[in-house]
């Protein structure tokens, strides 16, 4: 959940409801929504009366028992989840049973356990997060029908990018310019050290690694400049947990403290329920929508970003931009910017390809590649990039889907499939094994099953198949109708680095791993105020995100292929692998309304197809801190990133010894 950062004027719309306890909490929450959009400001309620609403919500037994069975059917489908029990040497996260937690929170829900659907809600998201994997995500009625906020951003400041920061409230942050000796860092929070308090709400997020995750706390700069999905203002993604209360007391190092209230904001504008009864009936009982809804979407027009250099560099939707600067220790370097990986490819390779070719006429000598708080896209794109910055190069991919029955079944009821779908990962005629020359001779050829590292896992197999995947709309360069261009490296690997803060998501962090195969290093910056090592990524490594509806959708085509070829010779299932296919699958038809996503395959090295990505560290090969001038103008991150990496500077001490670091 997204922590935001509200504007004080709010507030006054906060305390009309103190004295209005006797009211339904959901009926007052409507009451103060409707009087603010009425004065026709934002409206924010207590955090508590949004507690008190939530749960007034009520817990249908027979409902959640078969949401849960399915939940536990579809988690069958993520890949990590035999490894988790158990992780190799390396990961930096506990050890969880996903499964084992289900079933107690089913058994729970069988005994009448939860007071409220938000009570249960809240048990499976902290189970489901306990995986701190960004592909496996559930959105779940109750928690989504509110966001949490304080009204105090937070900042993490070194004063040379190498001294160890402390953290000061962003104002205070930006007084020290010009009175140092009336700011005072932040000692504690709820009466606990505050890096350790942070640290604690950290670890309740997604990421894969205690550095980029601390680093979410803050709102950093590359999170208010792009247009990616990530919060404008920073993320304290716990912070809006029920478990601590409706209030922070802040202790600054001078003794000087300091309340600070949360608050929540209604997801609806127009939040209007008489109690949580129609709360729950309208937000988690399921509807029939006979009518799809519409969507369209407006071309944006590319503009200035703020915080960032002027350039002609860019897409319209500024998910790549390249830049260059007249800054000292930047200007023999080329600099790109890019926010995501969900964007028009075309354009992304088109830029890309331009911005490279003019740099290299215009004499610049090294390229920074900044992919800061990415949270990925479409892995064609990093694969792309990847090749025209070395198009003599082949990406390799290499993945595994956990075997099971539902697997199986899915598998082989796709054994005769000739469509030209190569996403569907269970088509073995659509696969391609990791060298993207060898195809798979039968249906079991793909499925195995291995042992791999205790888990039933399928054979490797490309991502997906580079030469029927490229087109004009998705290019690859050089494969299928694309054309190798550039057709030679323009810079060379030691000419490369890439900027990072450990947030750098799924196809972002494959992107990074592509690069650095061929020799490219990483800078990170930021994290827990220690001098140690930083993984330059910290985000999800996992081979493929698939949404649940996908899923869905693959069982009941399956389905129907299998009924189709009950009335030939040879029939795809027997009727009792049939049975067996239904019994192991989750049912399309769903009694609490739900989304989610779920890891399905994990990705691997070239030379070690056992361990997936998602459990192995490395360090990145520089680490710096956050000044404050990198909080206010990224340009400055780039400066210090270029004197580090190609100007002979210094990173952290003791951040070059961690494995795959400068020294390691």
């Amino acid at each position: 959940m997204h922590l935001k950062f509200f504007s004080t004027v709010a507030l006054a719309v906060v305390g009309a409801a103190k004295n209005v306890r006797d009211v339904e909490p959901c009926a007052k929450v409507s009451q103060l929504v409707a009087d603010a959009n009425q004065n026709k400001i934002n409206a924010r309620v207590p955090h508590d009366l949004a507690h008190q609403c939530l749960l007034s919500m009520p817990f249908d037994s027979d409902r959640a028992l078969n949401f849960l069975n399915q939940v536990r059917k579809i988690l069958e489908f993520q890949s990590t989840i035999d490894i988790l029990k158990n992780p190799p040497a390396g990961y930096t996260m506990p050890s969880t049973d996903i499964i084992g937690g289900i079933n107690t929170i089913l058994a729970k829900a069988k005994s009448n356990g939860f007071s409220s659907q938000f009570d249960m809600d809240l048990e499976v998201n902290k189970l489901i997060k306990s995986a701190h994997d960004g592909h496996l995500a559930f959105q779940l009625c109750s928690q989504s029908i509110f966001t949490y906020g304080i009204d105090l951003p937070l900042v993490s400041i070194s004063t040379d990018g190498l001294a160890l920061p402390q953290v000061y409230t962003l104002n205070d942050a930006k007084l020290q310019k010009t009175n140092s000796k009336a700011v005072s860092p932040l000692a504690s929070i709820n009466g606990t050290d505050v890096a350790t308090f942070l640290e604690s709400y950290a670890s309740g997020q997604s990421l894969q690694d205690r550095d980029a995750q601390y680093n979410r706390v803050f709102p950093g700069l590359a999170r208010s400049v792009t247009n990616t999905p990530t919060d404008a203002n920073g993320i304290w993604a716990s912070i809006g947990d029920w478990t601590d209360g409706a209030e922070l007391s802040l202790k600054f190092a001078n003794g000087t403290e300091k309340i600070v209230q949360k608050t929540a904001t209604p997801s609806e504008r127009f939040f209007s329920y008489e109690n949580g009864t129609h709360l729950w009936n309208t937000e988690c009982v399921p509807r029939d929508l006979s009518t799809p809804l519409s969507s369209s979407s407006v071309a944006e027009k590319a503009s200035e970003v703020p915080g960032l250099p002027s350039t002609d560099w860019r897409t319209s939707a500024n998910s790549i931009a390249g830049y260059y600067s007249n800054l000292t220790d930047l200007q023999d370097t080329a600099v790109i910017f890019l926010p995501t990986f969900s964007s028009s490819a075309s354009e992304v390779a088109q830029i890309a390809t331009d911005f490279l070719q003019n740099a290299t006429a215009a004499g610049k000598k090294n390229v920074l590649i900044d992919v800061s708080a990415n949270p990925g896209g479409y892995m064609s794109i990093g694969i792309d990039f990847s090749r025209i910055f070395f198009p003599g190069a082949t990406p390799y991919t290499a993945t595994r889907f956990r075997a099971h029955d539902a697997a199986k079944y899915l598998t082989k009821a796709y054994s005769r499939d000739t469509s030209t779908d190569s996403s569907n990962v269970f088509a073995y005629k659509q696969m391609v094994q990791p060298d993207q020359k060898t195809n798979f001779s039968s249906w079991k050829d793909l499925y195995g099953p291995h042992d791999i590292l205790g888990s039933s896992a399928s054979s490797l197999l490309a991502n997906f198949n580079y030469t029927s995947t490229s087109s004009e709309v998705f290019p690859i360069n050089g494969y299928g109708p694309v054309p190798l261009k550039p057709s030679k490296s323009l810079f060379p690997a030691e000419n490369i680095a890439i900027i990072t803060d450990g947030d750098c998501v799924s196809t972002c962090a494959f992107f990074v791993k592509l690069m650095k195969r061929r020799g490219v290093r990483t800078i990170t910056f930021g994290g827990r105020p220690q001098k140690a090592a930083m993984q330059g990524v910290g985000g999800v490594k996992g081979g493929q995100s698939l949404g649940i509806n996908y899923i869905n959708g693959y069982i009941q085509q399956a389905n129907k292929l299998i009924s189709d070829s009950m009335n030939s010779s040879s029939p795809l299932l027997t009727i009792s692998e049939w049975k067996a296919f239904n019994a192991s699958s989750p049912s399309t038809a769903a009694t609490l309304s739900w989304s989610g996503n779920l890891n399905l395959r994990n990705e691997y090295d070239p030379e070690d197809g056992e361990t997936p990505l998602q459990f192995v560290y490395e360090a990145a090969e520089c680490r710096l801190f956050y000044t404050l001038e990198n909080y206010l103008e990224r340009e400055t991150v780039w400066q210090a990133a270029a004197k580090a990496m190609f100007g002979g500077g210094r990173c952290v001490e003791g951040s070059t010894k961690g494995k795959g670091s400068l020294d390691s």
